[in-house]
């Protein structure tokens, strides 16, 4: 008869691989962080990074936590939890940055963007406090997971559904407002770029948040459902950073086309200013 495993690597590996959420968000994060360094290291890539780093950290110290926990269940290491929740908030917040960031280069209503940035900064405060009290909740459990943190991470999440849900609502009325000819400029590829990614979050956060209301045990299918859209959210480090090279080369493509044309030059050069000061060349 074997032994069970006391060692605190290979406890911490065994942790860290076996989940499918922490290894796919790891090889984004590890991108991410990749990426800034090859780049021109502009204000979305700082976004991304920050998203990466803190995903990183999270992660590391999360699975360091149950692999010290399983090794020596004498000591108690649930503080780290608690301090991680700073990692989680960044992760977090910088998903939604992102957005805020693009969409305000497509908004050109005032009071759209005064609403957006309240709503935004509301969203982040809120969040943050129910994030601490995930982080209360794991130091006084001594756990990462149980049927009331599931619930406060649904909670929690709840916030950042509706702000992607009011960014979307904001991205299609933009595509309407701007009609069938300016979709084929910049900010229209701004659109067409965003609204996919916005699509998989808003959806994504929101079947999480249902989950995460149902009374435990879950069965079996919806176990394994919750995994599911546990580890496509790990790979919305992945999704960004597609997202962001994807949209340098169709804003590259659009800008192209519209420089061989002659037709609405003093609206194009409009729409390049606007655009490109804020996402496209010089920050991409």
């Amino acid at each position: 008869m074997s032994l069970p495993v006391t060692d605190f690597g290979t406890l911490f590996l065994e942790s860290y691989t076996k989940s499918g959420l922490a290894w796919v968000q790891t090889i984004g994060c590890l991108f991410i962080i990749y990426g800034y360094f090859v780049s021109n290291k502009k204000f979305l890539w700082k976004v991304l990074l920050a998203h990466g780093i803190s995903g990183l950290l999270g992660l590391i110290i999360e699975n360091f936590f149950i692999a010290k926990q399983q090794s020596n269940k004498a000591e108690n290491w649930a503080f780290l939890l608690l301090i991680n929740e700073v990692n989680w908030i960044i992760h977090e917040a910088s998903t939604v940055l992102y957005s805020s960031v693009k969409l305000s280069a497509i908004v050109t209503n005032n009071m759209h963007k005064k609403i957006l940035n309240g709503i935004l900064i509301s969203s982040l405060v809120i969040f943050a406090l129910l994030r601490l009290n995930i982080g209360y909740l794991r130091f006084r459990d001594n756990v990462t997971m149980n049927p009331s943190i599931a619930t406060a991470h649904s909670y929690a999440f709840l916030i950042w559904g509706f702000a992607d849900l009011i960014i979307f609502a904001l991205l299609v009325q933009n595509t309407i407002n701007l009609g069938s000819q300016a979709i084929d400029g910049l900010l229209g590829t701004l659109l067409k770029s965003s609204i996919p990614r916005i699509t998989i979050l808003v959806l994504n956060t929101f079947l999480i948040v249902i989950l995460g209301q149902l009374p435990a045990p879950l069965s079996v299918g919806m176990n394994n459902l919750n995994s599911l859209a546990w580890s496509i959210k790990g790979t919305y480090p992945i999704i960004l950073m597609f997202d962001m090279h994807t949209t340098k080369d169709m804003l590259l493509m659009t800008q192209t086309r519209l420089n061989s044309s002659m037709e609405n030059t003093t609206n194009y050069k409009s729409q390049n200013k606007s655009t490109v000061n804020v996402f496209g060349r010089s920050d991409v």
